[in-house]
């Protein structure tokens, strides 16, 4: 049989890469996304939760505006195409824990850039509360999972998706050729924290940041569009369910679960009046891709031009996949310049 010719092979299908598969797909190319799913990934336990104040200093997320619009623009549009809802506004609640942190927050209200993101909140969920509770605003929750199945439905029927593990033995980068296809414009690896076994990235700086979530079941409906933080998130899953995590352990691509993890984000669900009745159905992990300079990475190889990353999102993965990706379809079709605050050159050309 002979070779059947493609325009691009995407490798990975978490948040980035189905993402990208259907925005080359809607510009008229044909793809194949090669996607299995593996314990540890992050995208599909993910909160998609998009905060536009991040860190212990309160400040904006980086390129928020330009974030901001990008993302907003391409979840609408997929929730036209798709005909579903997927992103929502939501308000964060933050718990203050020092008086330090209390002026931080006040000091950044006097900036007009953030008078409309962040007010204190008087009222108090235990009374021996010190301080106010921190409300951010312009915040939001992306459904990943919802997204995910419709964008690997729209791929199902487009015969542009592979249920397997891509193996790199099968895989020839000096002509584009995986299997029976030729790949005319070429092959992306968006393989999240699995990017650490692939052979053609391995001098980059990426970091394993895995954390644990717990699933709890509420028979109470407590709330649906506020997100409480508190040593650890408590997020919306819908009027029942709620995400609860996230601790950082560096370095760490174990897929096993932390007994000690566990049972501290037992001992917090089961102490905290925010989830009375509640229950744990499920805890799991998810190893996200972090680079060492807190940027995600996009761009080609330096040697097989053709060969295309787009990775490092970290835990800002429903906020940056959009931008990342529209930086790359563009510059894959059009040859335009990646931002150079996350393009690929800043760590192989220096």
């Amino acid at each position: 049989m002979g070779k059947q010719d493609i325009d691009y092979l995407i490798v990975g299908g978490g948040i980035a890469g189905a993402l990208l598969a259907y925005a080359l797909v809607e510009s008229g190319k044909s793809v194949k996304l090669v996607h299995a799913s593996i314990n540890g990934e992050a995208s599909p336990i993910s909160a998609g939760l998009i905060n536009p104040i991040t860190g212990q200093r309160f400040v904006k997320t980086w390129q928020w505006e330009l974030l901001h619009q990008v993302f907003v623009d391409f979840y609408t549009k997929l929730e036209l195409d798709f005909q579903c809802k997927l992103l929502r506004s939501i308000s964060i609640f933050q718990y203050l824990n020092s008086i330090e942190e209390e002026n931080q927050c006040a000091s950044r209200m006097l900036d007009i850039e953030y008078q409309n993101y962040l007010e204190f909140d008087k009222s108090k969920v235990n009374e021996n509360d010190k301080f106010p509770l921190l409300k951010i605003n312009r915040a939001y929750l992306l459904d990943i999972n919802l997204l995910l199945k419709k964008i690997f439905t729209y791929l199902e029927q487009k015969g542009a998706l592979f249920i397997e593990k891509f193996d790199y033995s099968d895989f020839d980068p000096a002509h584009l050729v995986w299997k029976k296809f030729e790949i005319k414009g070429g092959v992306v690896f968006s393989e999240g924290s699995f990017v650490m076994d692939n052979p053609f990235f391995q001098n980059l700086p990426f970091m394993a940041v895995k954390g644990h979530r717990s699933i709890v079941e509420s028979k109470d409906y407590l709330f649906d569009n506020n997100v409480f933080k508190l040593n650890y998130s408590i997020i919306p899953i819908d009027k029942h369910r709620y995400w609860i995590g996230s601790n950082y352990e560096f370095n760490n691509r174990s897929v096993e679960l932390n007994k000690e993890e566990c049972e501290a984000q037992r001992n917090f669900i089961e102490n905290n009046v925010i989830l009375p009745r509640s229950t744990i159905v499920n805890q799991t992990i998810g190893i996200r891709p972090a680079m060492r300079d807190r940027r995600p990475v996009v761009g080609s190889h330096p040697d097989y031009k053709r060969i295309y990353i787009i990775n490092g999102l970290g835990t800002k993965g429903s906020s940056l996949a959009p931008y990342c990706v529209t930086q790359l379809v563009k510059y894959m079709l059009n040859g335009e310049n990646v931002d150079k605050e996350i393009h690929i050159k800043r760590f192989i050309w220096k």
